[in-house]
């Protein structure tokens, strides 16, 4: 069991990622798509124009990294959290519909912010200014990743996970699109509160052509004479490193049979 740190960690990563979606709940009510007596009136829907942004703004920047996070430890299935990584959380679909309801909703709102007594204009000012930053930060890492994804092309490690005996050879997988430059892979031991406690290097095959790119064995022995501590287990690290500074890193949960 994750000890009292990494249980912290994880629910401050689930309260993170639910901003991206309770926004996109603000943005709805506040355009009137979504009915609900809370914010019913011009003055409830504008603060929840207001509050939309602001947490959009956020959202976009800390759901990509809470809520796969968040489903991977959940034991959701990898292309679950993956899809969903690439869906409504992705930079062009989340900063589209952010914009899309917000614009929306203050065309709709914009007579009630104007009459007398309307909620302050700073506040939506600061909220919009808050989701044009969120956005642009999204958009800057975005295109970051891209380009190092095209650099190196897709990569992915298979098994997801692998169990073993002490002192028995595993064997693993890493695929990429294109060659990379170097491949490096490593064994690490952490506890239950992720502390690394042992590490040791795994052997790296040449490259053999396959039909998607690149194949590269990943090979280990698991030490006897290491004990894993209650919580703990081993991971194989791996980093693949391409052209132009592109750069893959992911990891296999290697269990002790």
């Amino acid at each position: 069991m994750p000890g009292p740190g990494v249980k912290l960690f994880i629910a401050a990563l689930a309260l993170l990622s639910l901003l991206l979606p309770a926004a996109l709940l603000l943005l709805l009510a506040a355009g009137g798509l979504l009915k609900t007596a809370a914010v019913s009136s011009d003055a409830g829907r504008l603060w929840a124009l207001g509050a939309g942004m602001l947490l959009g703004g956020f959202g976009l920047c800390t759901a990509p990294l809470g809520l796969p996070i968040v489903l991977k430890w959940l034991f959701v299935p990898r292309r679950v959290y993956l899809f969903v990584s690439g869906g409504f959380v992705s930079a062009v679909a989340g900063s589209a519909a952010l914009i899309g309801l917000a614009v929306y909703a203050w065309l709709r709102l914009a007579p009630a912010a104007a009459a007398p007594g309307a909620l302050d204009g700073q506040w939506l000012a600061l909220s919009a200014m808050a989701l044009a930053a969120g956005v642009g930060v999204r958009v800057t890492l975005e295109f970051g990743r891209f380009r190092r994804q095209l650099l190196l092309g897709k990569a992915s490690l298979d098994p997801e996970e692998l169990v073993c005996r002490p002192g028995e050879k595993a064997q693993a997988w890493l695929n990429t699109e294109k060659k990379a430059v170097t491949v490096s892979a490593e064994l690490k031991l952490y506890d239950a509160e992720a502390e690394l406690k042992a590490s040791r290097a795994a052997q790296v095959g040449e490259p053999q052509a396959a039909p998607a790119g690149w194949r590269y064995s990943l090979t280990w022995t698991l030490p006897e004479e290491v004990p894993v501590p209650p919580g703990g287990s081993w991971e194989l690290s791996v980093e693949a490193r391409g052209r132009g500074g592109a750069v893959y890193n992911d990891s296999i949960i290697v269990k002790d049979r």
